[in-house]
């Protein structure tokens, strides 16, 4: 997402253009547009023919905070109240189809959402844990999986076991977004799938531990640095 904001001088024949921010001249910026990223207030002198200089007035630029969305349940719905062009997560997943403000959650686990506010920046939620207490409909057949230690520090273990024929496991650790931070196969020995997984260089916090076999997935939660 760009940040930045176009500041525009009079343009003209044989002018040249010196940009400054808080009356300090800014290195390179010496073209009629200059794209402001940062809080200030900026001025422009301009110069026709190495002769004759002008100072434009001064634009004070600002930071703009993005609105935060906020989940709300209600009903055994979740809604935001602000923010447009909504794209829903649950466990760092996208939900397809999910482009509205209000969803009707199918399966527990964490929810967050990125949206768009009135100034055109976005903005990703906290997390909402929702529980369903009635049975849904399992994701995984015939297969177990588990890591540990959880929380992990350094390093955690994934083991799986199928009853089916599996010809390759993949873990991955995402984070709440669901952006893949890493990825590892599983080596089989004595029948079980393990990998050990570095994550000594993770920022703490929660993430989640995606196993991928040939068909089934199955998404686990994960702590790194503690409770």
């Amino acid at each position: 997402q760009d940040l930045t904001k176009d500041l525009t001088a009079s343009t003209g024949t044989n002018y040249t253009y010196q940009w400054l921010k808080d009356g300090t001249a800014l290195t390179g910026a010496t073209s009629a547009i200059y794209k402001a990223g940062l809080a200030g207030v900026y001025t422009v002198v301009v110069t026709e023919n190495g002769l004759c200089s002008a100072t434009s007035p001064t634009v004070t630029a600002s930071v703009l905070v993005p609105n935060v969305p906020k989940i709300l349940a209600n009903n055994g719905q979740l809604t935001i109240a602000t923010g447009i062009n909504p794209t829903w997560y649950v466990d760092g997943i996208i939900i397809t189809g999910a482009t509205q403000n209000t969803i009707n959650p199918t399966k527990s686990g964490l929810y967050t959402v990125k949206a768009t506010d009135t100034n055109g920046c976005e903005a990703f939620s906290s997390g909402y844990t929702l529980t369903i207490t009635a049975i849904e409909d399992e994701i995984v057949s015939e297969m177990t999986a588990k890591i540990f230690p959880n929380p992990a520090t350094d390093k955690f273990r994934v083991e799986y076991r199928s009853s089916k024929p599996t010809k390759s496991v993949q873990a991955e650790v995402i984070n709440m977004f669901g952006m893949v931070l890493t990825s590892k196969n599983l080596v089989k020995l004595n029948g079980v799938y393990t990998a050990d997984i570095d994550v000594s260089k993770q920022n703490q916090g929660k993430f989640f531990v995606r196993i991928i076999s040939d068909d089934a997935v199955k998404i686990l939660p994960l702590v790194i640095g503690g409770n």
